[in-house]
C-alpha cells in the first residue's frame, strides 16, 4: 500500500526485515512496541490504520473496515489524469464528476471524485448497480432499478425517483473518497 518494497520499508523505518516478512505470513506477532513502530511508519506513508487493523484485519469501526490512503488534491489530480488518458488512449469516454451533495451517502459523500464509462443500460445494468446519470448537464451518482422494461434512478433514501429515458448514463468505475 506505501508504495516500498518489505526491503525499503525496513530500512526507512529502522524495523527488522525478518520481523516484517513473518508478520506478514502469519508465522509471528511482533510484541506491542514494534506493532506501534509498524503503525506509526505505515500511518508515516499517508495511510490510515489501526492496531485492530495491523494484527486482526479488522477495523474498530472509526475508519471503516480497511485502511484509508490520505491523498492531497495534487496526488489524487494525478491519478485521475492518468486513469483519464489510458481510458481516452483505449477508445473509452470517460465521464469525472464530483459529488455535489449526499443524496448517495454513505457510498458517495459530498466532495468524493467519480469515473464513469457511457454505457447503455441494458448492457451494463447487470454489472452494475451505480451510475451517473446526466441531469441538467452535470452527471450526478445515482441506484438503478428495473420494473419491467423502465429504468429508474433513485437515491440511497430512495426519496428521489427519475425515470431514466433518454439521458445519457455512465457506469461508474472508479470512485474516491474526499477527506
Amino acid at each position: 500500500m506505501s508504495g516500498l518494497t518489505q526491503e525499503d520499508f525496513s530500512a526507512k523505518y529502522s524495523i527488522s526485515l525478518s520481523t516484517l516478512k513473518n508478520f506478514e505470513i502469519a508465522r509471528v506477532v511482533p510484541r506491542f512496541t514494534t506493532v506501534l513502530s509498524i503503525i506509526s511508519a505505515i500511518q508515516a506513508e499517508g495511510i490510515i490504520v489501526d492496531e485492530d487493523w495491523i494484527i486482526y484485519g479488522r477495523s474498530n469501526g472509526k475508519d471503516g473496515s480497511i485502511p484509508r490512503i490520505l491523498q492531497t488534491n495534487a496526488q489524487m489530480q494525478r491519478e485521475i489524469d492518468v486513469l483519464k488518458n489510458h481510458l481516452i488512449d483505449n477508445g473509452a469516454s470517460p465521464i469525472i464528476a464530483t459529488v455535489k451533495n449526499n443524496d448517495m451517502s454513505p457510498k458517495y459523500l459530498e466532495g468524493d471524485v467519480l469515473i464513469g464509462l457511457l454505457s447503455d443500460l441494458d448492457f451494463a445494468f447487470p454489472i452494475s448497480r451505480h451510475f451517473l446519470i446526466e441531469v441538467g448537464g452535470d452527471f450526478i451518482p445515482y441506484s438503478i432499478i428495473k420494473e419491467g422494461k423502465a429504468y429508474y434512478a433513485v437515491n440511497s433514501s430512495k426519496t428521489r425517483l427519475i425515470r431514466v429515458k433518454n439521458e445519457r448514463v455512465a457506469s461508474i468505475i472508479w470512485h474516491r473518497h474526499c477527506v
